[in-house]
């Protein structure tokens, strides 16, 4: 018998008999835990101790832990006993409905779930190994194949239920200190595995790679931690230079290992060095040469050999890959080349896209396009838009070469396309924007310098375009991309030179990769916390700002795709330890012809300025703008409150004290050394003048939010006195009350004499800039002054409330009218305390907690020397109501106001959508001439489309859904219409298979109807066919009911044996009704109850139809009553899309509401309303039975073809 060495316990094994017993109890042994404390011992007679001295036991992880370890048993088991898909299996143990499903993952059968009680007194468990479980009587009722039950003694006790036989199986499972994982199955099967240990040598030892290759102290270790005590304990491997670069990231000189230098092989050592460092026996023994330098580049190689092999690595999450064609279509739209890809003929609708496009942007004109879903708008609208931005890139090359002032540079063509890819933007490292708190903002300050600024009249170049491409969600800017992916513009193999490059501007809860960030409940405030002042700076962004060159770009594009989405930038992030963030909205931006953002980045004004976006002489493509009009008012509106106002003008109060008080204790403001050099003189001199400005801008800032404050304060008076509904005392202020209320104020001054409002701008500028981090022009050295210094900073919440009253003032100015005033007195639900930062979050810009943890010591500090409390502003403050929210709103009623302001100076603007209809309103409401206006048609075919509208129920009364109507218990004629809505929509769900949607007016309605299933018993009914579910308030609970939605769709047999799909019930203007693709089965029908007007209860709207009464004439805006009704019919024709995606897809679509039968059979102007695709399909009913004889028909003819599905273009 050979010996053996076991280097688990270092000991020399010779008989075979005692090495099988040796490495047997190495295999099989499994330490004992404690699960409170996690506390590891030898044997159970230690534990029980511990346990008995410390009381500590979790029954609830036990069980847990038991659940888990019988669903991993079950794995084992499938295959010895043939369980097959057509079995089923009940789990009789306390399992939730996840943990039945997962079960059934593991057998491949279906799991049938059996509520089992069980009989525990927790009182009675003294340790885990007495725990007595009931697992109860087996239902026998539900056709079960097989029983199974778990054994607390580790045994499977499972019964084939056509006989009375039981079935025994010894399941357990041991960790082996071999493999390091956990060896699952029977005691056979365990011994197998440790067979096939004794026989390959890869798992028998590891070995420190520098001691092999000097050949000294060539000791064996079982695991990789073993080897990282090895090394530290080791001085001589401490020692080495390139070892302590690659461990600890030291910054030595250039000529050795450099973490942070140019170098990107050496980015992601920090990925690869596990694998790297520690080898085992067989693997590359990486000998160093005397030569530092030789030793640097061996090191180098040998990572680059590493990363090569790890760069094909599989993503973290599976992802549709799109395939791109390598030969593309030419198509040619007024002398410009397009590129199409080949294997898609272009519809006609994407022809009159293109071709609108290109005469728009060669006459600088502007939009509108409507195409239904799954017409190939997206895709028309990126190959004509960048396919004409490349022609448009030669002729900036062409003006460059010929311009009188520019033209003896001689530069050849592809140098002067890689010129005009150049932008003159400076990149500060290391500086902080003065507008570093909002919540869209990034820390590096890019200023963009202005194309056709201070040109000299000889030149003739003309100016650089970029593109803009909007859409409402991140979501949608991911299927944009993946349309971008299948065009030729973005890759290296399309036959112009000129490659267009692009970018992505996102949130950071989209792309952040910092662990510590990411835990945090509000990402972009935890961002700007680290940070801040003394904190730990973010790794990811200061390697980006120390490491950034033009060769990331190119990176990217051969280690994801030159067409990359959010998900990949991310993914390239964690690879390279970048942040993706700052990448994409900073560096990468720099270069990029086409920029794709939501909304809120460009029409936003705040968003904007603070994203440093120029829209001047760029391309703006709106996708899905629908909804444009609303979101411009709501961008021009802005709110304030109590809270917000006060420490806005305390945080201005401290901040000034403080900076009183350092430049009175710094007199000579001996920041620095003393130096005889007069340029230091002169920029102590420098600094003292600029501190002392900034002294003054904060006292004229002081003097204008107690103005601000006491305007806030006048409007309480009048709504103090107005009764109370629903716990909220509220009035609307209108424009003579506002412009009354200011000039009592003294803030009128600001809309009527624009130096004055200059002067605001130039104070909340200045005052910013105090306590900045600008390096540059305050360099000191004394840490203990700069803490100081660091104080006298205003928050960002007082920032962005100054900049909301300087754009309100400057939009009032250009439109006195367009404002109304909203103030509301809500009493709090919970107790609320107005003077604690931290209390609520006080506004959608609100700081973060260290902000406010700063301005609470401050304001501490005030109190010992007043020993007063509730001190604001150096006065004692007191609230306008007790334990209330008083807030006021400022609605812009003109949407025109924020577009304009937005995109007055673009060279095109495209809105873009598949339901703009009613068209016309965007041309009166938006304040813009629109030249061209394209209304493509529905490519799918009307044989594949079922659009009705029936205004009866079941029992053919007539179905009127206004709330008068419904509020009736009965209704018309003794007819309970809730009734005959409830009964329609089981009727339909009986007969469509798959996903259907319900779209209510309004929430109370859904609930009226969801009420009125339980009452009449219909629910079980429909639960019996259907997986019902509701759209949830909460946008957290989104993805979870979308899930269940999905499943439901996908394996409905895990729901029961009848069931056929899901039904999901959804308001309109809802998180349902737009945004999210239901494609093919995940909506085979839509059902939309009543016509979704706005709430005539609400005072905005209200405000609105009265405002467009009265200036229709004058503004060329529409009726109120018009406005109305348009609001109403745009938001069904969004809901309706969600029926019908593809070319392929067929679809039903019932409208129920008799007021929409007399619309389209008298052929009323509101029939132009609806979407054009949908009225020209449209099928009338007036009698149910006609309805549902047609209804089954037409889906049993869809269920009998089955189309297979073609490439899809959105």
């Amino acid at each position: 018998c050979n010996p053996f060495y076991c280097f688990i316990c270092n000991r020399t094994i010779i008989d075979d008999e005692s090495q099988y017993n040796h490495f047997e109890s190495h295999l099989f042994y499994k330490p004992f835990k404690c699960l409170d404390c996690n506390e590891t011992y030898y044997n159970k007679s230690q534990l029980e101790t511990h346990l008995a001295f410390t009381n500590h036991f979790n029954y609830q992880k036990y069980t847990e832990i038991k659940l888990r370890k019988f669903i991993n048993s079950l794995g084992a088991l499938s295959h010895q006993m043939n369980i097959t898909n057509e079995k089923n299996i009940v789990s009789v143990v306390l399992v939730t409905k996840q943990d039945n499903e997962s079960v059934g993952r593991c057998l491949g059968g279906n799991v049938i779930k059996q509520e089992v009680e069980t009989n525990i007194n927790k009182n009675t468990i003294e340790r885990p190994s007495m725990i007595p479980v009931n697992y109860g009587k087996v239902d026998r009722s539900k056709n079960l194949d097989y029983v199974i039950k778990m054994r607390n003694d580790g045994y499977l006790d499972i019964r084939k239920l056509n006989s009375q036989k039981f079935i025994r199986k010894n399941y357990i499972e041991r960790w082996c200190k071999i493999c390091n994982k956990i060896v699952s199955g029977t005691k056979e099967q365990i011994i197998h595995v440790f067979e096939k240990h004794l026989n390959l040598i890869n798992h028998r030892f590891l070995k420190c790679y520098i001691c092999s290759s000097k050949g000294i102290n060539n000791k064996k270790f079982i695991d990789f931690s073993s080897v990282m005590e090895h090394y530290k304990g080791t001085k001589s491997h401490r020692d080495l230079v390139f070892q302590n670069n690659l461990m600890d990231g030291y910054k030595g000189n250039e000529q050795f290992v450099s973490l942070d230098g140019d170098n990107d092989i050496l980015y992601r050592y920090e990925i690869e060095f596990e694998k790297c460092f520690v080898e085992k026996l067989n693997c590359i023994r990486l000998v160093l040469p005397n030569n530092k330098l030789e030793s640097q580049s061996m090191i180098t190689s040998f990572f680059q050999k590493k990363l090569d092999k790890s760069s094909t690595r599989s993503r973290k999450r599976p992802r549709i890959e799109v395939e791109v064609d390598n030969d593309w279509r030419n198509i040619c739209i007024s002398g410009i080349n397009l590129e199409f890809p080949i294997s898609f003929d272009p519809y006609p609708s994407q022809s009159l896209i293109m071709e609108a496009n290109i005469s728009s942007f060669n006459k600088s004109n502007n939009v509108l396009i409507e195409s239904p879903t799954g017409s190939g708008k997206t895709m028309a609208l990126l190959s004509s838009a960048i396919g004409w931005l490349r022609n448009y890139k030669r002729n900036i090359s062409a003006s460059h070469e010929n311009c009188l002032k520019h033209g003896n540079n001689k530069c050849n063509e592809e140098e002067s396309i890689k010129k005009t890819e150049e932008k003159d933007i400076k990149i500060e490292n290391n500086k902080c924007n003065i507008n570093e708190c909002f919540d869209n903002n990034d820390n590096i300050s890019i200023l963009c310098d202005k194309d056709n600024e201070n040109k000299s009249n000889e030149c003739t170049c003309i100016n650089e375009i970029k593109i803009y491409y909007a859409t409402r969600t991140h979501k949608q800017i991911a299927q944009v991309i993946k349309e971008l992916k299948r065009l030729p513009y973005c890759y290296n193999n399309s036959n112009n030179t000129a490659t267009i490059n692009h970018t992505i501007l996102s949130s950071k809860e989209h792309t952040c990769i910092n662990s510590v960030v990411k835990k945090s409940s509000n990402i972009t405030e935890k961002c700007k916390e680290i940070d801040f002042e003394n904190s730990t700076k973010c790794k990811y962004k200061m390697r980006l700002i120390k490491t950034f060159d033009k060769s990331m770009r190119k990176m990217m594009g051969t280690q994801i795709s030159p067409a990359w989405d959010i998900e990949e930038l991310v993914e390239y992030g964690e690879r390279y330890r970048v942040c993706p963030h700052f990448a994409a909205s900073t560096f990468l931006r720099m270069d990029a012809n086409i920029i794709f953002c939501p909304f809120n980045y460009i029409i936003d004004p705040i968003i904007r300025d603070t994203a440093n976006i120029e829209l001047k002489d760029s391309i703006i493509i709106l996708d899905e703008a629908h909804n444009i009009e609303s979101f411009c008012r709501s961008s021009s509106s802005f709110d304030f409150t109590e809270k917000e106002i006060i420490h806005s003008l305390n945080d201005i109060y401290l901040r000034r004290n403080l900076l009183d008080k350092f430049l009175k204790e710094n007199t000579n403001l001996k920041l620095e050394k003393e130096v005889d050099d007069t340029e230091d003189a002169y920029l102590s001199e420098y600094k003292v003048t600029f501190l002392n400005e900034n002294l003054q801008h904060l006292n004229y800032l002081l003097q204008f939010l107690k103005s601000f404050l006491n305007w806030f304060n006048n409007f309480a008076v009048e709504v103090k006195n107005v009764p109370s509904k629903n716990n909220i005392q509220s009035r609307v202020f209108r424009t003579s009350e506002i412009m009354r209320s200011l000039v009592t104020s003294k803030l009128i001054e600001y809309k009527n004499n624009p130096l004055e409002l200059q002067r605001l701008k130039n104070a909340w500028i200045g005052a910013m800039k105090v306590g900045g981090e600008d390096e540059n022009e305050f360099d000191i050295s004394d840490t203990k002054l700069n803490k100081k210094f660091k104080k006298i900073q205003i928050n960002s919440l007082t920032i962005v409330c100054i900049e909301k009253f300087i754009y309100f003032i400057q939009f009032l100015m250009k439109s006195p009218n367009a404002y109304r005033l909203f103030y509301s007195i809500e009493e709090s639900n919970v107790s609320l305390d107005i003077f604690n930062f931290k209390n609520t979050e006080i506004s959608k810009f609100s700081d973060s907690s260290i902000i406010y943890k700063s301005n609470n010591e401050l304001l501490n500090i005030e109190n010992e020397k007043t020993n007063y409390d509730n001190f604001i502003g150096g006065e004692k403050y007191v609230p306008i109501k007790e334990n209330c929210i008083v807030k006021m709103e400022l609605w812009c009623l003109d949407p025109s106001l924020c577009f304009v302001d937005a995109f007055n100076d673009a060279h095109s603007v495209v809105l873009a959508s598949g339901t703009l209809s009613p068209i016309n309103t965007f041309v009166s409401e938006l304040g813009m001439k629109f030249e061209s206006i394209v209304q493509g048609d529905q490519i799918v075919p009307k044989e594949q489309i079922f659009a009705s509208v029936i205004s009866v129920g079941p029992k053919d009364n007539d179905i009127i859904c206004t709330r008068n109507e419904l509020s009736s218990c009965e209704g018309r004629n003794g007819v309970n219409m809730l009734l005959e809505i409830a009964s329609l929509i089981v009727d339909i769900c009986e007969n469509v298979s798959k996903g259907i949607l319900v779209f209510f007016p309004s929430y109370s309605m859904l609930q009226q109807v969801m009420t009125k299933l339980y009452q009449s018993g219909l629910i079980k009914k429909l639960k019996r066919i259907k997986e019902v579910l509701q759209e949830p308030r909460k946008t957290s609970e989104l993805d979870s009911i979308m899930e269940s939605y999905k499943k439901a769709i996908k394996c409905p047999n895990l729901i029961s044996q009848y069931c056929t799909g899901a039904v999901m019930f959804a308001v309109f203007r809802g998180k349902f009704s737009e945004g999210i693709d239901f494609t093919d089965d995940l909506a085979r029908c839509v059902i939309s109850i009543g016509i979704p007007f706005p709430n005539i209860g609400d005072p905005q709207v209200k405000e609105k139809k009265d405002f467009n009464d009265k200036f229709h004439g004058q503004k060329n805006l529409l009726p109120g009553e018009e406005w109305y009704k348009i609001e109403a019919y745009r938001a069904l024709n969004q809901a309706l899309g969600r029926c019908i995606r593809h070319r392929n897809d067929w679809g039903l679509i019932v409208m129920v509401d008799k007021r929409l039968y007399n619309i389209i059979e008298t052929n009323s102007p509101d029939k132009n309303k609806i979407s054009k695709w949908v009225v020209e399909n449209i099928r009338l009913f007036n009698k149910y039975e006609k309805f549902k004889n047609q209804m089954k028909q037409f889906v049993s003819e869809r269920e009998k073809l089955s189309v297979p599905l073609e490439n899809i273009i959105i």
